[in-house]
């Protein structure tokens, strides 16, 4: 019989880690990021370290952008949890420029050679999400795949958190119930929406923007990466209008649509 996840409740987190990762010096925990941040599970982990100081080794959080909020970024926990950011956003750009939180320079095509095997910041824990296909009991990442599969390849101990408000997304978002040591299905918040770009009232310059994008070198049937922000979204918005064809805009970070 396939060996499945282990059902916790959110405050059992913190002595699931310590029981399993108490005994190290450090732990290096990958978070799961974008969309599919797993709020709870950081919320519950914060609340144990705060509750019980001391009993955990230090924690270094390893993320790209989270959303919503990162309460270990505060005041007066650093010595005991930090954040470690490829991407910073919000809380977490504003601890980092005040020197509560550590940006980690690198790319995303470079992240397992950053938490590989052997390398500095090899993965000792992934808290992620995850969504269940109740037919083939395979679980999916969702939303957000970015390198938890590299996060895996050398974690002991991976929390999931089971979220029904995310998509089952198929290819390498699919994973193996035997990926997971413990599930979290109660208490989980979930994941996060945001609003679609404005493509109506774009403002001036950066309609501008995508105006000369668009004349000067853009083509039917090419493949265009966008970013976020006002200028990406500007390009887009111009090239839905612009008459070109058999176009693909690609984001790894936002979306991906064809024209």
């Amino acid at each position: 019989m396939n060996k499945q996840p282990t059902p916790i409740k959110l405050k059992e987190i913190g002595n699931i880690i310590l029981q399993h990762l108490g005994g190290r010096d450090n732990i290096n925990c990958y978070i799961g990021s974008n969309s599919a941040t797993p709020t709870a599970s950081i919320e519950a982990l914060t609340d144990f370290i705060k509750t019980d100081p001391g009993q955990l080794p230090f924690m270094k959080m390893i993320h790209i952008l989270l959303h919503g909020k990162v309460p270990y970024v505060e005041e007066g926990l650093q010595n005991r949890i930090k954040a470690y950011s490829i991407f910073s956003g919000g809380e977490v750009r504003k601890a980092a420029d005040e020197g509560r939180a550590y940006y980690l320079p690198c790319t995303l095509g470079n992240m397992d050679r950053l938490m590989g095997k052997g390398c500095g910041y090899e993965i000792d824990l992934v808290i992620m999400k995850v969504k269940k296909n109740e037919q083939t009991g395979e679980y999916s990442l969702g939303l957000s795949v970015d390198a938890i599969h590299a996060a895996l390849e050398t974690a002991t101990l991976v929390i999931a958190e089971l979220d029904p408000s995310m998509p089952f997304t198929q290819g390498q978002s699919v994973i193996s119930a035997q990926d997971i040591d413990y599930i979290i299905d109660e208490g989980v918040k979930p994941v996060y929406t945001f609003a679609a770009p404005d493509f109506e009232n774009l403002p001036n310059a950066e309609h501008r923007i995508g105006e000369m994008i668009t004349e000067h070198f853009l083509e039917d049937g090419m493949t265009l990466q966008v970013g976020l922000g006002k200028i990406p979204d500007a390009v887009v918005g111009i090239i839905a209008t612009s008459g070109h064809k058999n176009s693909t805009c690609a984001a790894g970070l936002s979306r991906q649509f064809e024209i």
